[in-house]
């Protein structure tokens, strides 16, 4: 959550009247930055792990361009973002910034082509031919989500995210095939449909579950399941 700048509430909290503070980071913030070419007024001093300018007031540290923001054109409420027009964050020109939410914040960043996505995104775990080959095995073979996951070392989350779209997207409408999978088509499934056929036969001519269990390698629950139709329905 982005924390909340009212420089008159900062003020109060640390003992200094509101004029006063913003006198002092107002001469603060003006001797540490340089004005560009391009009218950005670039932040000089400490700068954090995603570029953005620091400053500490009483222990707290501050992103310089939200207190910029604050103390020349007003409060920054509680979970809003400031963005930059500019799209430079050391950036603390005013004149620069204007307020948005997160939604805002990550429009403003894909636009700007700034969005690690795909093989850019240093998490990833996956690469655009690994992408094509799960929408293909998906679409022609129907193989799981857990099936693909464990076949690409991702979780199934990611897998279907993957094939809805959500990610890697390229343009194209997308829908993966839904519904509990049964039979063949459930990843965990240990039988085919013959040996269905051989538990049911096996079952019909006195064999015991526990015995049919054991030489298929299921339990005797399935066993039984499987010989009064529960369970592989479709099979005949």
């Amino acid at each position: 959550m982005y924390r909340a700048i009212d420089i008159g509430e900062l003020g109060h909290r640390i003992g200094v009247p509101k004029s006063v503070l913003v006198r002092h980071l107002k001469k603060r913030i003006g001797e540490r930055a340089a004005e560009s070419k391009s009218g950005c007024q670039v932040w000089q001093g400490w700068a954090n792990a995603s570029g953005y300018g620091c400053m500490v007031i009483k222990r707290v540290t501050y992103t310089v361009h939200r207190l910029a923001y604050a103390v020349w054109r007003g409060p920054v409420p509680e979970g809003k973002c400031v963005l930059h027009r500019c799209d430079n964050r050391r950036c603390v020109n005013p004149d620069h910034l204007f307020l948005g939410s997160h939604k805002d914040n990550n429009r403003d960043r894909a636009r700007k082509g700034r969005s690690a996505t795909g093989e850019r995104n240093g998490r990833s775990k996956l690469k655009a031919e690994h992408v094509r080959e799960i929408r293909r095995l998906h679409a022609k073979h129907d193989l799981s989500l857990c099936a693909l996951a464990r076949r690409y070392g991702v979780h199934s989350s990611t897998i279907a995210l993957v094939l809805d779209g959500e990610t890697w997207k390229d343009g194209k409408k997308r829908s993966r095939v839904r519904g509990r999978r049964k039979g063949t088509r459930h990843h965990a499934a240990k039988l085919t449909e013959d040996n269905v056929r051989a538990v049911r036969i096996a079952g019909m001519c006195g064999e015991s579950h526990s015995s049919i269990a054991r030489r298929f390698g299921i339990s005797r629950v399935n066993a039984s399941r499987i010989f009064r139709g529960e369970i592989w329905k479709s099979v005949i």
